[in-house]
């Protein structure tokens, strides 16, 4: 009897000292009972590592897309697994151990394989599929009616893009299991900038001012300049108490934003420069501000008066330097509209008109400047000969007034600037030796 119960106890001593998987732990029908750490990692990675060059299926209304678990950045914790696989029968007391150990080796415990993912790999591979199909969200917009007075709300849809956490999650479970693999696309909603609640909210019903000037379209890289810098102005909401920088809309005017060389003034002279044009969308922007009761905060005049605008009413800008900066102080929002058409630009200012009277704009002639003719010797001509090298211009200085008119007239004015804009003087060449 002591014999025997020295043999038994050395068994289970033997059993329990044991460093391999007891028997009946599986991973599916892969057996691992009696195989030591490193075995266990073996025979892991010979059984799982296959899947992972295994194709997925990626489907959204059809297959649009396949890639490897590999391609994709996963991988399996083969020493975690092994880990779960040796720990089998091996916690509590010796009671407790035993009990789990004879289950185990009557029911089987099977582990599950454990699944890692580098998210940035993940992602980058999935771009392509992101591309193809992720829908961009449309925000709620006013449509602008032909009689120039009256909008309509069109109403926002939102967007779609690869939902990632989920997907990844749907993929770690789909490499659990045997091949063959498809699954899916989840997508997540994309929210638009501003949706149909939100516009209704602003109270934009109607168009309060709006303002035109023209331009020739045979000058493309004008004409160009003054696309791109409406595009930025265009569908900007300004709530009450917001300042809009023009400058810190557009941006720098560079080439590689895709501005062109065209004309420019710069130091009273017309000149080629990169953003010719973008002066005619600030203008148009700030005669309409004024037009809709909006604060003007900074703006600055042309050193020459503007081809496209009366005298007084033009805002140049320069980016880093001279700016148009409008305030709303008015107690509603408003929104901007830029519209541009095959030989104009126009701005209109949406929002709710309150008041009982409209704001007019006024330019009073304060002054002419007379240019100065400068004479030059040419020897080429004749006696008495004369010939204009260069024409001049008279200076001119105004008073700009805004007017707020009401249904019996004017009910108040204000000064929104004087402007003088300097006289071109003009060079003609004569045939003689001009006298002193």
């Amino acid at each position: 009897m002591v014999l025997t119960v020295g043999s038994l106890g050395g068994f289970y001593t033997y059993d329990f000292l044991r460093t391999d998987v007891i028997e009946g732990v599986y991973l599916e029908n892969l057996s691992l009972g009696k195989l030591k750490r490193d075995a266990v990692i073996q025979r892991l990675q010979e059984y799982l590592e296959p899947r992972l060059q295994e194709p997925i299926n990626f489907e959204a209304d059809g297959v649009v897309g396949t890639l490897t678990a590999a391609e994709l950045g996963y991988g399996f914790d083969y020493a975690k697994m092994a880990d779960q696989a040796l720990r089998a029968g091996r916690t509590g007391n010796w009671f407790l151990q035993r009990a789990a150990r004879r289950r185990i080796l009557k029911e089987g415990l099977f582990i599950r394989p454990q699944v890692t993912v580098d998210r940035e790999k993940f992602q980058r591979a999935l771009e392509p599929l992101r591309e193809k199909t992720q829908v961009e969200p449309v925000s709620a917009q006013w449509e602008v009616l032909p009689d120039r007075r009256q909008v309509k709300l069109i109403p926002a849809q939102p967007g779609q893009t690869i939902d990632y956490d989920r997907l990844a999650l749907l993929v770690t479970e789909l490499l659990k299991q045997a091949p063959p693999y498809s699954v899916s696309l989840p997508f997540r909603e994309i929210k638009p900038r501003l949706d149909t609640e939100e516009a209704v909210n602003l109270g934009i019903t109607e168009v309060v001012a709006s303002y035109r000037t023209y331009f020739s379209p045979s000058n493309t890289s004008r004409v160009k300049n003054i696309r791109l810098a409406a595009e930025s102005i265009d569908n900007k909401i300004l709530l009450p108490g917001e300042v809009l920088s023009f400058n810190r809309l557009t941006g720098p005017r560079l080439p590689e934003s895709g501005y062109e060389e065209a004309p420019v003034i710069i130091n009273g002279e017309l000149v080629p420069g990169v953003g010719g044009g973008v002066c005619q969308v600030s203008t148009t922007l700030y005669n309409a501000a004024v037009l809709a009761n909006l604060t003007i905060l900074e703006r600055n005049k042309h050193s020459l008066p503007s081809a496209y605008v009366g005298l007084g009413r033009d805002a140049t800008v320069y980016y880093d330097y001279l700016d148009l900066k409008i305030h709303n102080e008015t107690v509603r929002p408003v929104l901007i509209k830029a519209i541009v058409g095959r030989d104009y630009i126009e701005v209109l200012i949406l929002g709710k008109w309150v008041y009982d009277w409209r704001v007019q704009i006024e330019v009073e002639d304060l002054e002419t400047i007379p240019p100065v003719w400068t004479e030059r010797y040419d020897p080429s001509l004749e006696p008495g000969q004369r010939v204009i090298e260069k024409e001049a211009m008279p200076g001119r200085k105004v008073r700009v007034w805004k007017k707020y008119v009401g249904p019996g007239g004017v009910v108040s004015r204000e000064i929104l600037s004087v402007d003088t804009y300097q006289p071109i003087n003009g060079v003609v060449r004569v045939g003689s030796m001009p006298k002193n």
